[in-house]
This record gives C-alpha cells, structure tokens and sequence, in this order.
C-alpha cells in the first residue's frame, strides 16, 4: 500500500506506512467492528456457557475438551512471560502474575488461533494488506478483538447496563455482588463487569510476551498465542477502543 503523489511535477512520493500505522487504518475503516468475529464470539459464549467475570474457567475446558490442549502455569522464573504455547506438547502456559480477567483474555486470545484462523484469515486477505509484517500484526490485533468480544460479550453487557441505567457504580455492584459457587466450587459471576476488557485493560499487565507467541503465515496450520492488543511489545496499542456503528 504504497502511497504516491503522481501529479505534476514537483509531486512528493510518500513512503508506505509503518505496519502498525497500516493495521490501525483497518481497524478505523472497519470502525473497529469486525461483525464475523463478534457472532463467533457470542456463539462461543453460549455454547461454552461461560460467565462474564469468569470466564477462563470455561475456555480452558474448551481448550482442553475441543483441541486436547492443556493449560498450565508458566515457572515462577518466566514471570515477565504472558503465555508460551508449546504446539507439540499442545500445552498452554500462561504468567502465574496474570488476575482472573487478564488470564481470560490471553486463554481467549489463543482460542482466536485454534478456532478463528480462517475468519481471521479473510479479514486480512480481504484488507490487501501490504506486507508479511503487517499481516501477523493484523492477526494478532483481530485475535485480541476477539477475545475482548469473548470475555465481554456486547449483547449480555449491553441489555444490563441498559437494565441498569448505564450506571457504572451500579454494573460494578453487580459484577461484584454475582458472584456465585460454580459446577466445580469455583466463584462464578453472572452479571457485567466494567467494559475495560473490551478496549484491551485485560491484556495490559506490563509484562513481555514470549517471542513462540507469533502467528505463523496462514498457511501453516493454527497453533500460535497471539500476545494481546498490547502488541507484540508492552507498548500501547495503535488500535482504538471498540466503538460500535449506531
């Protein structure tokens, strides 16, 4: 996507945009709105009957019962580590640092790799994206947008803030307040918490991620853990927030 003034003389050719720059582009012409991935999220949701507030327990029994993949805790020496994922063990090891909300996004973030790959795939061929770096960076953006469309799922949050008044004192009392026993003892939450998962507070813990995280080229089969929207660095991301079209 190089970009070049080809007028009359005296035009300027323009270099072609960083990869960030260009993945960020995608997400403004999308409006940060990706419709294929959010269904597929949704659908996730309610088949894997997770619970906004907890849902990790729910994706790592996915992971397990769907790709035989396990999960497991990285050692205490590799804390500066988000996730590693070890395709040939098929085991997923995620930071022992991470809190409940941020250890669902990274579990969500690798289920984008194992079952979102060919929708994810056609987003970015559809894009005409202009180089293999700005691919992966695509990909890992997309995979992060589905994981916070995973953990918060628009519908669910939307009808209770609506419910609620929009009164985010009110959704935090709620989510704090729902939590109940789940099937194996652990707290479950069943109403919405803040909507920070969504625009990428889940992912944003500080810490690296390990360089095995990178995505392959899509012609390899799924097998990576994308690092969250953070990146594939703990700088910000260049990707907004999720706005919805009205």
């Amino acid at each position: 996507m190089t970009r070049i003034d080809s007028g009359a003389a005296g035009s300027v050719s323009v270099p072609p945009p960083m990869a960030y720059e260009e993945v960020q582009e995608l997400f403004y012409a999308r409006r940060n709105y990706f419709p294929a991935l959010d269904l597929a999220a949704e659908q996730i949701f309610a088949e894997a009957d997770l619970v906004i507030g907890n849902a990790a327990a729910g994706i790592t029994e996915r992971l397990a019962r769907r790709h035989g993949i396990r999960v497991t805790d990285l050692p205490a020496g590799e804390a500066e580590v988000k996730r590693r994922y070890d395709p040939a063990a098929r085991v997923l090891a995620l930071s022992p640092l991470l809190n409940p909300g941020q250890r669902a996004f990274q579990l969500a973030t690798h289920l984008a790799s194992v079952e979102l790959a060919g929708q994810i795939g056609q987003i970015v061929t559809e894009a005409s994206l202009s180089s293999d770096e700005t691919r992966v960076l695509a990909r890992i953006g997309l995979a992060s947008y589905f994981a916070g469309a995973l953990v918060l799922p628009y519908r669910p949050f939307l009808d209770a803030s609506e419910t609620l008044g929009y009164d985010i004192a009110l959704l935090q009392d709620a989510s704090a307040s729902a939590m109940r026993p789940s099937r194996t003892g652990s707290a479950r939450c069943n109403a919405p918490e803040h909507a920070a998962c969504r625009s990428s507070s889940c992912g944003s813990t500080g810490l690296a991620t390990s360089p095995s995280d990178s995505p392959p080229p899509a012609s390899t089969s799924p097998g990576w853990a994308a690092p969250a929207r953070s990146g594939m660095s703990t700088r910000p991301s260049p990707i907004p927030p999720k706005s919805r079209p009205s």
